[in-house]
């Protein structure tokens, strides 16, 4: 089945281990879960999902306007304005914190 030796030698490997992991978390883990239950696990889901939407990807959205609004094409344009548009909360939470006009130039 394997061309190379070394492919089944890992593939007997991954076997076993998975076999001694598989008996030891049935033998010695019966009474005690470590998965949280159901609605606590939904509750961490929709948290995480809620600071990615609101939090970090607005923030990172913020720092790509500042890298490249000035330098970008007319796709790229509709992109930003696609992701201003799409992460509009996150980055109206975020927008007061942050200053991004332009240097004062010199005359």
């Amino acid at each position: 089945m394997y061309k190379s030796p070394s492919l089944a030698f890992l593939g007997l490997t991954i076997i076993v281990v998975l076999q001694s992991l598989d008996r030891y978390t049935t033998e010695h883990c019966k009474q005690m879960s470590l998965l949280p239950s159901a609605p606590i696990l939904a509750a961490i889901v929709y948290a995480a999902i809620a600071g990615a939407y609101l939090l970090v990807v607005p923030l990172a959205t913020l720092f790509y306007f500042k890298a490249r609004w000035y330098k970008t094409g007319s796709i790229e344009r509709v992109f930003l304005c696609f992701l201003a548009f799409f992460f509009f909360p996150g980055l109206l939470l975020l927008s007061p914190f942050f200053n991004f006009r332009p240097q004062a130039r010199e005359i």
